[in-house]
Order: structure tokens, then C-alpha cells, then sequence
């Protein structure tokens, strides 16, 4: 035997409940919930068909926030408040959507006359914009560096630069000692050693004054230069065979191993034997490169840090004392004889032929053999 107990009691005071208080542009709406207590702070169960009048309030320019009815949403509704909508009502429950960036204050009260005592409760939300600041890991440049910034901004379906300078967003650097900032191409030129961050705001949300709202930012460390390391593709293999495209790149790195942001003013002088390789393609800077290597032997690959263009283009000499040098052994295909075997199906007996491999450089217990059929 089952037993449940009912109290009936009356609606001493109301609250708005939600999982947050900050909500992204074109987001998904936020479901949004009034709850009901009684004089010793219990919580009714269901306020049912009870109509709710909800309100938006907000400050400055465009309506941040807006209330989507549940049947155009993807969200399932209650049945009371399927029946409410078909009246144009709303219920204890909405969905909530941001429209823009901005801050606005939701109010919900009770609408009924025997209800019309109870006090209004109001919450305040703030709309925010998914923002992505790229690059967006930490920079650890060199100096004169200069970093170009973009912006975007992440919707439901899809992901749209933002052109820079805009109305509704601005960069600003914590110390432009440090860096400087470029309004007007989103970009920062690095001034001295030191570390700074520079973050992403917007004009319609006062991040001072709302709890929880973090803008998209960049750590940004000005260091000097210690080596060079040279990278190519097939999983960094220095082992290189005649005929084959490869893609070589340097990196700049650190006194701690930190990769170091290439930028377009730096400038590198990088010697790839031509004897040796078919240059397809070069970077302006000289730190990518499109290879195929065409002679077997042993080479060394090498490359310097020589100078970097300034606020005018013009170049400034470094000391020079910047470089790597990458050994690279250079070998023809393996070949494996034959290159086609036919062997007659005959149930129940095993056919084995040997294969011969040629390789002149490679020893043949570094070889591993596999099949792509078992």
C-alpha cells in the first residue's frame, strides 16, 4: 500500500530560478523557471495552469534579451504550459534567448487578482557574446615582434570573423609598456621583456561590475631568443627518401623551450643545399619551406636569426648569435622484389615465397613488415 501526503498552503513570496546568469548571443535559449514558497520557506511542487506575467527591463540601445515561446523552440513543454501558450499566456516556465550583448533585469509576478499582493521578484542577466580572441594561446615573443588579432565570434551553426575596429568590441593591453596596441589593425608591436595580457571587451557589458564574466584574453611574454629548431613532416622522421614532397618549417625557441610566435617582420637567413633538394616553395621570412630531397647523401640544414622590420620596415639587425643546424640523411625508396605475388587458394596447406628488400643506407632489421589483408 502506497500513501502520499498533500498539504495545501498558501503562496507566501516567489523566486526566478535558472543555471545561470550569463547568456551568449544566438545561443540556445535558457529555460527559466519561477518557483513559489510558503511562509516557512517550503517549495510548492507545481504552480500548474497558474499564468505568470513576465517582464524585461533594460538600459541603453537594442533589447539584449528576449522571450521565445515554446513552440518555436526544440524544447518539449509542460502541458499547462502548452495550454497557457495557446491563450497567449505564459506559465512558471520560458525560455529566455540572447539577442545582443547587454545587461536587462527579468521581473516575474502573478498576474490572478487573489494573487496580486504577492511581491515580484526580479533577477538580473547578462548577455555576453562567444567571443574567441586569436591567436589565443600564450605568445612568447621576441622583440619588435608584431602580432596581428583577430576576432571572432562562435553561433549556433557556425563560427564569423568580426571585423576590427568595432562598435561593439575593443582590444586593450594591460601594459603598453610592455606592447603596443594598434587600434586600427587589431595588432601589438612587443617594446620591451616583460609580460602582459590583452583582452577582448565589449562596449555593452561592464565586466567590473558583473561577476562571472571573464573576456576572451592572451598572455603575451616578451623574452629573448636562444636556438633554432628545424621540423619537418612525417612525424618529425629526419630520415628522408628521394622523390618524396616534404614540408620543413623552424621554430624559434627560448632559453625554457617555449615555441616562440614567428611573425611576418622577423627575418631569417635558412641554407637548404640545392645539390641535395628541390625547393618547391618558400615563405617570405624563409621559415617554411616545400621540399622533395632528389640526391642520396648526408646534409645539414641550417638557419639564423638576422633581423627584424620596425614601425617603418626598416630592418634591424639582431646579433645574429640565433641558429640551428638540423642533420638530415637522404635515401632512395624501399623497394621490395617482387613487387606482386600471385599465390594459388589450396584449402588447408600454407604457400610462403620469400620477398627480397633493397635499401643500400638501411640495415634490414630496422625494417617492419605488414599487410593490409590478414
Amino acid at each position: 500500500m502506497l500513501s502520499c501526503g498533500v498539504t495545501v498552503d498558501q503562496i507566501s513570496k516567489i523566486r526566478i530560478k535558472t543555471t545561470t546568469k550569463i547568456l551568449f548571443v544566438d545561443a540556445a535559449p535558457a529555460r527559466i523557471l519561477v518557483e513559489a514558497l510558503n511562509a516557512e520557506g517550503d517549495t510548492f511542487s507545481t504552480l500548474s495552469e497558474i499564468p505568470v506575467a513576465w517582464g524585461l527591463s533594460h538600459t541603453g540601445e537594442g533589447r539584449p534579451l528576449r522571450i521565445v515561446p515554446f513552440e518555436q523552440s526544440t524544447y518539449d513543454a509542460p502541458a499547462e504550459i502548452v495550454a497557457l501558450e495557446n491563450t497567449k499566456k505564459k506559465g512558471y516556465i520560458i525560455l529566455v534567448e540572447g539577442v545582443q550583448t547587454g545587461s536587462a533585469t527579468l521581473t516575474a509576478k502573478f498576474v490572478d487578482a487573489h494573487l496580486k499582493n504577492i511581491p515580484s521578484h526580479k533577477l538580473d542577466l547578462t548577455v555576453v557574446a562567444n567571443l574567441l580572441l586569436l591567436p589565443a594561446r600564450d605568445l612568447f615573443l621576441p622583440l619588435n615582434a608584431v602580432v596581428p588579432f583577430q576576432v571572432h565570434i562562435v553561433k549556433q551553426s557556425s563560427t564569423e570573423m568580426v571585423a576590427m575596429p568595432s562598435s561593439s568590441y575593443y582590444l586593450k593591453v594591460d601594459s603598453e609598456n610592455i606592447c603596443s596596441l594598434d587600434k586600427m589593425t587589431s595588432s601589438i608591436r612587443a617594446l620591451a621583456r616583460g609580460r602582459t595580457d590583452i583582452h577582448l571587451f565589449s562596449h555593452n557589458v561592464d565586466v567590473k561590475a558583473k561577476a562571472g564574466v571573464r573576456p576572451p584574453s592572451t598572455s603575451i611574454s616578451v623574452v629573448d631568443p636562444e636556438t633554432i629548431q628545424w621540423v619537418v613532416s612525417e612525424n618529425n622522421n629526419w630520415l628522408l627518401e628521394t622523390g618524396t614532397r616534404y614540408q620543413l618549417c623552424i621554430l624559434l625557441l627560448d632559453s625554457q623551450g617555449n615555441s616562440m610566435f614567428i611573425s611576418d617582420n622577423l627575418r631569417f637567413d635558412s641554407i637548404i643545399p640545392s645539390d641535395y633538394f628541390e625547393v618547391h616553395s618558400t615563405s617570405k621570412n624563409q621559415t617554411h619551406f616545400e621540399v622533395t630531397p632528389k640526391k642520396v647523401g648526408k646534409v645539414v640544414l641550417r638557419s639564423r636569426f638576422t633581423a627584424v622590420l620596425d614601425e617603418i620596415g626598416k630592418e634591424q639587425q639582431t646579433t645574429e648569435k640565433v641558429f640551428g643546424e638540423q642533420p638530415v640523411q637522404i635515401v632512395d625508396p624501399i623497394q621490395i622484389t617482387p613487387s606482386e605475388a600471385v599465390f594459388p587458394y589450396i584449402a588447408r596447406r600454407k604457400i610462403s615465397f620469400p620477398l627480397k628488400v633493397s635499401s643500400l643506407i638501411i640495415p634490414s632489421t630496422f625494417f617492419f613488415y605488414y599487410t593490409h589483408q590478414t
